[in-house]
Formats: C-alpha cells, structure tokens, sequence
C-alpha cells in the first residue's frame, strides 16, 4: 500500500538530520496515518517489524489496540550459519603443509606476520567465509584468484590487505579499518562478481575502482562524494537496493546519480540542513525507497601520521606525528628478527633493564608476537635494535654457562 504524501511529509520533516530512530520523539507525525502506513515507516528502522510487534509499539492507543487480534509475533529461531573453521594463527604460516580437508568451509587467519601457500586454500570445495584479523606483510599471491562467499577483514596492515584482495574473488566484502590506514577500493578490481561492500574506516579512496556492476548492497564510510563516486553509483544503478554514505561533506540531492539508481529501496545518508527542502523534495518522488537522513558525522578523531623512518637491523623504525607532537616507535616482531628464542615479552624484560641502567626514556606495550615500543628520537630505536640482537647473540652462550654450571654441581 503506498504511504499518501502528507504522511510521509510529516515524517521526513520530523526525523532530517536526526535519523529514522527519532521519529520516536515526535509521536505526532503518525496522527494521520493509517496502521498500515505507520507499519511501512516504522520498518525504515526495523526491516522485518511484524504487524502484532509494531502494534504494541505504537504511539496511538487504537493500534496498540489492535495488538490483541493480530497474531503472535513468530518465533523465528536465530539462523547462524554453521561453518567448519581452520585457524591459522601465529607469526609464520603455511598453507601449503595444511590439512583443510573434513568439510572445512571457514577460514581464520589471526595475526599471521608471514604467509606462503595461500593457494592451497582453493582447495575448500566451498569456501564460505575468510576471516582475516591483525595480520601484517606481504605473500605472493597463487595463480589463480581463491573464491570466497564473504571476505572479513579487519585491522590488517595495507600491504597484506592488497595481497589478500588481489589473492581473492569473493561475492561479499566487509572491510573495516580502526587506524589512520586508508581503504583502497583499487584492490577490489578483480572482485568482479561483488554483489555486497560495507567498508568503514578513517577514509576511503579510489572510489571510482568498484566493480559495481552486480553491487546489489553499498556502505562507505568515510568518503569523499565525488563524480567519480558518482560515476561507480551510476554504474551500479541496474542492481543497487542499498545505500548508506558515511560523509562530511554537504551534499545535495543532485551530487549523487538517483535518476540512474531505479532499483534503490534503503538509502542511509549523512546530510546538512543547507539543503533540507530538496532532499525532503527527493524522498516525496521516490515513495518507492525508504530515506534515513542522519546528521553529519561527529568529527573524526585526531590520528598520527604514521611513516617509516627507516629500516635498521631489519626492523621497521617508524616515526609518528600527532598534531606538534612526534615520537618514534618499533612495532614489530623484534624476536623473529634478531633471532631471539622466546617471546617479544620476554624480550621487553630484559630490555627494561638495559633501558633503566642506560638512562633511556621508553615506553613499552609489548605482546607475545610483537615489541611495541615508543621513544623521543630515532637514535633510541636504533638503542633498542642494537640490544636486542645482542641480548639474542648472549642468549646461546648464557644457556651454555648454565649448563655447565649444573655439570660441576
């Protein structure tokens, strides 16, 4: 049933700017609306509301009223998928000595630092979903692309998402970014059959690489709208049913293609009230798609820059600029390098000493696969490289000292 145009006036005037779950401020926009309309636009917010839930929600007592002759809300069990996982996990896999046999249709790759054999994972007969978090370096990909139902990435150094992206084909992609990396649409190129992309980082670049033509379901954010945005929607406009934008900039209606995007149903937008009329104007000439303005996003968080300084020891020096502040710092498997037996902890241990005893200034945050250490200048780094290995080179002939200490006793 369409919703008549004095209903859905009321309620896009009532939530721009605020987003669909205001609507619950202003009880009054549903004082003209029929159950069924009221039904229609609550589901901009609750996609699968049923009649009897949105009853015994709603504002006016005659459709709570009608709760008690509408059926029960179904109980519909949970469907999570059942997968069958392989973790890989830990600083050096390989793919091509594993067994991923007996139904494996899930892999999880968690802080792998080092990566050869990725190929054998088109082995799967179906490979349903790839986890990929806190991993870091480049591998080679195989010869032909590994095809995956739904690619999971988060937190993962650049270089080994570009890799892993142009390792792969997969249908969905869900790609978040916590630091100040950008997200490069470019590595998608080859992802030629991608119906779904929801990536959310500090920015997204490269917009104009989509393989949009099967995209049926968009989320960016954040983003600059541009043409060449514009251009990727454009071409998507045959399958798109999706949309939410994730942006500071002050867009009106006429930024994005909506005249070529006929198979919109959901659009999720961040807009200011500078152009307020005519995105109401637009929403009132699609009845057909469900409009969720939201306010501008909060400001983003100042975030270091972040660069290498340079490689010393064969460990990454890295330096790091927030605001006028600069610091340098290592965040890397020391141990690995300097071909230290135990862990980065261990490793921090004993370095803690040699700090305090030398008088230098350094903050320590240390894991099991990775020495995070941050200083005032670069020589400090370099301090810490140089102890390292040297701790390392002690550490054979400390073992055999003791050995032959126990022997005399």
């Amino acid at each position: 049933m369409p919703i008549r145009r004095k209903v859905l006036l009321a309620y896009y005037e009532a939530t721009f700017g605020r987003g669909a779950a205001s609507v619950e401020r202003h009880p009054r926009v549903f004082a003209d609306a029929t159950f069924d309309e009221y039904l229609a636009l609550k589901r901009t917010e609750y996609p699968d509301l049923d009649k009897r839930g949105a009853a015994e929600m709603a504002p006016r007592a005659d459709f709570r009223a009608l709760a008690k002759n509408l059926p029960p809300t179904p109980l519909v069990p949970i469907d999570e998928p059942s997968f069958r996982y392989a973790e890989l996990a830990g600083a050096k896999i390989d793919g091509a000595a594993l067994r991923l046999g007996n139904g494996v249709d899930a892999v999880r790759l968690k802080n792998v630092k080092s990566l050869r054999g990725f190929g054998a994972l088109a082995k799967i007969a179906e490979l349903r979903t790839l986890f990929a978090r806190g991993c870091s370096a480049s591998f080679a990909p195989p010869r032909a692309r590994v095809e995956v139902g739904t690619l999971d990435l988060s937190g993962c150094r650049p270089e080994f998402v570009a890799s892993l992206l142009e390792s792969t084909r997969a249908r969905e992609v869900e790609w978040t970014e916590w630091g100040a990396e950008p997200i490069d649409l470019a590595h998608l190129a080859g992802h030629t059959g991608l119906t779904a992309l929801h990536a959310h980082g500090a920015w997204i670049r490269n917009a104009h690489a989509l393989p949009a033509r099967h995209l049926k379901s968009l989320a960016l954010g954040r983003i600059r709208i541009d043409a060449r945005l514009a251009d990727a929607l454009r071409a998507a406009g045959r399958t798109l049913r999706a949309l939410e934008l994730v942006s500071a900039d002050d867009i009106a209606p006429t930024d994005l293609p909506f005249a070529a995007m006929r198979t919109l149903r959901r659009v999720r937008l961040c807009v200011h009230p500078t152009h307020r009329d005519a995105w109401i104007a637009l929403a009132l000439s699609r009845p057909e798609v469900r409009f969720d303005f939201a306010g501008p996003p909060a400001p983003r968080p100042a975030l270091p820059e972040i660069e290498l300084a340079e490689v010393h020891g064969a460990v990454d020096l890295l330096r790091v600029v927030r605001g006028t502040k600069l610091s340098y710092r290592i965040e890397s498997d020391v141990a690995d390098a300097v071909g230290y037996a135990a862990t980065n902890r261990d490793l921090e241990d004993q370095l803690l000493v040699r700090a305090r005893a030398a008088k230098r200034a350094i903050t320590w945050s240390s894991e099991a696969d990775t020495l995070v250490a941050t200083t005032r200048d670069l020589e400090t780094c370099r301090w810490i490289v140089d102890e390292a290995a040297a701790i390392a080179a002690e550490a054979p002939r400390a073992r055999r000292t003791r050995k032959r200490a126990a022997t005399r006793s």
